[in-house]
């Protein structure tokens, strides 16, 4: 094989493994991200596990809180920025006392721990509350609020909610009191799939954007001398590929 054959399939490669992150990443960046919520018929999966040391930390303060289990789900994302899909276990509770779900993600590779924890409150309206421990800010959308702060103690997690749901109630809204978990499942696709669509379209963006540049840059300092037939210039896009994966 000549120098030219080689460099033609190195570069067939290039594209193949290319397309493999800037396919769904394109899709993200032109709204295409779909999410969904998987129920799972699982009741010994409510309870931690003997290794799920980190599970155990957030169940522990949310029963305490007198929240009770009420099912399991995967969260799905299709398109999530360069990757194809993205899943979270997740697993849920309430409280019939206060009207408010409780839910703790397992992130996904590489962090693979149970961390996001989030307090939700569903409105009869349709409406839907959520306030998380991980980003400390404030999402305000027609029905749809999320805010957050960073910490670890569930109790003030839940005081924060609290005080939010006693604003929204005292200005007309009523909180849903069934407690069924498809109801929870429901309102998160409904408001919390959009929200997510646009975080992967700007995921999307700034991979493509970002990859596409350093890419560009030494495809085209690679090649002024020997040009794009030279060898070399291939290879420097896969292992660019090799390290920016």
């Amino acid at each position: 094989m000549d120098d030219i054959d080689l460099t033609g399939v190195l570069w067939a490669i290039v594209a193949i493994l290319l397309g493999w992150t800037w396919v769904p990443a394109a899709i993200a960046a032109m709204g295409g991200a779909r999410y969904s919520n998987l129920k799972q018929d699982d009741p010994d999966d409510l309870e931690p596990e003997a290794d799920e040391r980190d599970f155990t930390f957030w169940h522990r303060q949310i029963i305490e809180l007198a929240y009770v289990p009420i099912g399991t789900w995967r969260m799905r994302m299709m398109f999530h920025g360069a990757d194809w899909r993205y899943e979270s276990r997740v697993r849920g509770y309430y409280s019939r006392a206060s009207r408010t779900y409780a839910f703790i993600h397992k992130l996904d590779r590489p962090v693979n721990l149970w961390w996001l924890t989030k307090f939700a409150t569903c409105w009869t309206d349709g409406g839907l509350l959520v306030t998380n421990n991980m980003v400390a800010r404030r999402l305000e959308e027609l029905d749809y609020l999320a805010q957050g702060m960073e910490t670890t103690d569930m109790a003030a997690l839940e005081e924060m909610h609290k005080k939010e749901m006693s604003s929204q109630i005292a200005g007309g809204k009523r909180a849903e009191a069934t407690g069924d978990l498809a109801t929870l499942l429901t309102a998160t696709a409904t408001h919390s799939g959009p929200a997510a669509a646009k975080l992967c379209a700007r995921m999307g963006r700034q991979y493509l954007f970002m990859n596409g540049l350093v890419h560009m840059v030494a495809t085209l300092a690679a090649s002024f001398l020997d040009g794009f037939d030279a060898v070399y210039v291939p290879l420097i896009n896969l292992l660019l590929w090799a390290f920016l994966a």
